[in-house]
């Protein structure tokens, strides 16, 4: 039985993982992938008489734990007494963990920031994905050289991230479109 669960993990697990850094020093893809394995595998919640799709709830997460801890959080809260997790309550549940995502994560992250360096991710979040440096110069009508030490101050704080060379990218979950929203 235990070797069952333990597959099960792992191919549950597996699925919702990427394999790449996690943004969370500590947290490598192997143990993120386990512990949406434990959480949201289909054989364990059918052992806790929980029996919903949860794959929305854990694609939302984007691999970042403390929104996973959100999330969890609010569904087990909004399904107190419920013997079925609905869709309703996973959506409610997203909408209250990206809402504390903002309070507590980005506005603690973008405060911390200089006007120049929100430009700078303000002209990133025009992309869905991966940035590419040459578009980010262009937005900001600046020379190649402008880019280097916002780049690299954003890369320190943990912000952004170089997935490959010549594109950047966003490290929190769902930061691009909170700077859209600021925008509007």
């Amino acid at each position: 039985m235990t070797d069952e669960i333990i597959e099960c993990i792992q191919i549950n697990g597996a699925q919702h993982v990427k394999e790449r850094k996690a943004a969370v020093k500590g947290f490598s893809a192997g143990v993120l992938g386990l512990s949406f394995g434990l959480t949201f595998a289909e054989g364990i919640r059918e052992n806790y008489g929980f029996r919903v799709q949860l794959d929305a709830a854990v694609e939302a997460t984007r691999g970042f734990p403390y929104l996973l801890q959100l999330v969890g959080y609010y569904v087990l809260s909004y399904a107190q007494d419920a013997s079925v997790i609905t869709q309703e309550i996973v959506e409610q549940a997203l909408l209250s963990a990206k809402r504390d995502m903002v309070k507590n994560v980005y506005e603690a992250s973008l405060k911390e920031l200089s006007d120049k360096d929100i430009e700078f991710l303000m002209a990133m979040s025009q992309d869905d994905g991966a940035s590419k440096v040459a578009d980010i110069q262009n937005r900001l009508g600046v020379e190649k050289g402008y880019v280097q030490p916002y780049r690299a101050r954003l890369i320190k704080a943990g912000v952004i991230t170089s997935p490959r060379r010549g594109e950047l990218e966003f490290t929190v979950p769902y930061l691009a479109e909170h700077l859209r929203s600021l925008k509007s």
